[in-house]
């Protein structure tokens, strides 16, 4: 398929954008674009209320983790102490 000079600059752009999107990520550095607003989001773009909202999410996300885990070591330490009596 062949695209015309406008066009080929266009892709050329994009693939730059999209280049410097993956290093953006690889060097630690979320980003990601949104189709329905059309734009880029990344850490800087994130307002302080994002911020506690995403980090109260995560906090939820830790503390069921955690829970879980303590329920784990728990019943592996009572079945390995059953194990061996």
């Amino acid at each position: 398929m062949s695209v015309g000079a406008a066009d080929a600059a266009k892709i050329g752009e994009l693939t730059g954008l999209l280049d410097a999107a993956n290093c953006w990520k690889q060097a630690g550095f979320y980003s990601d674009f949104d189709p329905d607003s059309g734009s880029w989001s990344s850490p800087g773009s994130v307002t302080e209320a994002e911020f506690a909202k995403i980090r109260a999410l995560i906090g939820e996300f830790m503390n069921e983790t955690q829970r879980q885990l303590d329920d784990f070591t728990r019943y592996r330490a009572a079945g390995q102490a059953a194990a061996g009596s």
